[in-house]
């Protein structure tokens, strides 16, 4: 979903995938006109965008679950229900919401997708994050722009990376 962002804002702000990606970046002031299209696209009134919770009434620890859950790999909810020793039909529960997680399962997730112990499910919104989560996803990411390269590019950046993995 977050690669999906840019393109998303980039509509909705009738403005190029640079501008949307520095948006979402922080790194350029939005201007009146964006944050009312913005606004307008998401109905709500700007000022709840400018001063107020946009978390507010959101699920964070289901969201999140969502999030880490469709980031899996074929098979892969089979594979963490095993690791957590868990039914499939449990992690599907999960996901849709239906039960929660025991805080010994919600740290086996944790443990499981390579988070920090320190990461909290239930406050901290990882779905919002733009950049791979975990370590499966970063290792998902790195596959998906290696193969991506044209050979040109991977013959030229082999060496370095070589010497970064080794």
């Amino acid at each position: 979903m977050p690669d999906q962002w840019e393109n998303h804002l980039a509509n909705w702000c009738e403005c190029g995938v640079d501008r949307a990606r520095q948006i979402l970046s922080g790194g350029k002031q939005v201007s009146d006109r964006e944050l009312q299209l913005i606004a307008t696209a998401a109905q709500v009134d700007s000022e709840q965008i400018v001063f107020g919770d946009l978390l507010e009434g959101v699920d964070i620890f289901l969201e999140n679950l969502k999030f880490l859950l469709n980031s899996l790999e074929h098979g892969g909810k089979s594979r963490l229900a095993a690791y957590l020793s868990v039914t499939p039909i449990t992690v599907y529960k999960w996901k849709g919401g239906e039960q929660r997680p025991s805080a010994k399962h919600s740290e086996g997730l944790l443990r499981f997708f390579g988070l920090d112990a320190s990461v909290n499910l239930a406050v901290d919104p990882l779905f919002l994050v733009r950049e791979p989560i975990g370590t499966q996803a970063k290792k998902l990411w790195l596959r998906q722009k290696i193969d991506a390269m044209e050979e040109e590019s991977l013959s030229k950046y082999f060496p370095a990376l070589k010497k970064l993995l080794d």
